[in-house]
């Protein structure tokens, strides 16, 4: 999960902090704070991506369109989540993409699958697991998968099909790098990932190329860079390649 930065609300051109009549009005500005991505999964959701209440707006109206209290989020992260963070105690139970070192506690593998990483702290491996919880983050097929027959079949939730995929492209780009590193190559791989979204499947597959990783930062929009770097353990270049 990336970890970002929304920045101040916003502001109109007479500089004036931009008051929100509807929740839905925020959507450009953090798209362009952040870029089209979800905020849990990472997807890339060009049309439409939801603007999300991280407290539930049912039973928090005067939150529904405050700036501190919205991010972006897919159909499937958006419904999942549904009305689950209701107070200020559900939103301390979990992990942050705009408050956390959230890339440290989910490790990213080749089929697509997000795990927990190594979390000696119980408090904050408990937190992660909360929010993966809440956004079905770990969703993939088999027994303990958590995807239903219907959803395999009617390819309602793809997240992990879609993280594969960018895994792929990752290991053909640092394949390629190996192959004829260049400045052209290095800019046409980061356009490709910033289409592809999936900011820390690219970061793990070139977690040892550091030039890549600073560039990676720069090219997602609202990346909290100050959050991410040092890398976890999880992305040391073994980590990177193995299966689990």
């Amino acid at each position: 999960m990336r970890p970002v930065d929304r920045g101040e609300r916003p502001t109109t051109a007479g500089g004036q902090r931009k008051v929100y009549d509807d929740y839905r009005q925020a959507r450009p500005d953090l798209i362009g704070r952040l870029g089209a991505y979800c905020s849990f999964c990472e997807v890339r959701v060009p049309v439409p991506i939801d603007a999300e209440h991280i407290r539930h707006q049912d039973n928090n109206p005067t939150l529904s369109c405050e700036w501190d209290n919205l991010l972006l989020a897919c159909k499937n992260c958006n419904s999942t989540k549904g009305t689950k963070v209701d107070t200020a105690a559900d939103v301390a139970a979990r992990v942050w993409p705009q408050t956390d070192r959230t890339f440290d506690v989910f490790r990213y593998r080749p089929e697509g699958i997000v795990e927990l990483a190594d979390i000696q702290d119980l408090a904050l491996r408990a937190r992660a697991r909360a929010t993966a919880d809440t956004v079905g983050l770990f969703r993939r097929p088999g027994p303990d998968g958590g995807l239903t027959a219907q959803q395999i079949e009617r390819a309602t939730d793809r997240r992990y099909q879609e993280r594969a995929e960018a895994w792929r492209m990752a290991e053909d780009a640092r394949a390629d790098l190996a192959k004829a590193d260049s400045p052209e190559l290095r800019r046409w791989i980061l356009v490709s990932a910033r289409e592809k979204g999936f900011w820390s499947v690219w970061m793990t597959v070139f977690a040892d190329d550091d030039a890549m990783r600073d560039a990676l930062n720069k090219m997602f929009p609202g990346t909290a860079s100050d959050r991410v770097e040092p890398l976890p353990p999880h992305c040391s270049s073994s980590g990177a390649s193995d299966s689990p």
